[in-house]
């Protein structure tokens, strides 16, 4: 493997460190379209999730990504379980909805539950690959 190959971990690492979860390319802009700072990207986010709440208060998908957001950005846990619980009071059958809450169960360590609700995910949508990681970390 070629030196630069090599780095590119321990530069990606000290670019989320600081904030830059997407390094611009020093390939030139048509390799940056995709860069967001990562408070623009939360920022982003919370806005189109909450103005879909708006339309519509009843959107599963919208509460568990306002949830998230408040799992992994903000960690406020108390809004965070509101807003799961009401994503999956709303729809207990989307891998996506059961999937953030097992990441919340997770976070404040209760294993036996995110195990459960992972495992749930996995069962409601076998071909979301983003649910298996997460659930290798608690379940196995």
């Amino acid at each position: 493997m070629a030196r630069s190959e090599a780095s590119r971990p321990v530069k990606a690492l000290r670019n989320f460190a600081q904030g830059n979860s997407c390094p611009r390319s020093e390939k030139g802009p048509a390799f940056d379209a995709g860069y967001v700072p990562i408070e623009e990207g939360y920022g982003n986010a919370r806005e189109a999730g909450e103005r879909a709440l708006e339309l519509d208060g009843n959107l599963a998908e919208a509460s568990a990504a306002i949830g998230a957001i408040k799992t992994y950005h903000d960690w406020d846990w108390a809004g965070a379980d509101a807003s799961l619980r009401r994503a999956l009071a709303l729809e207990l059958g989307n891998a996506e909805v059961v999937k953030n809450a097992a990441g919340l169960a997770r976070t404040l360590g209760h294993l036996e539950d995110a195990s459960a609700l992972y495992r749930r995910a996995v069962e409601l949508g076998p071909s979301e690959r983003a649910v298996y990681p997460n659930a290798w970390t608690c379940c196995f």
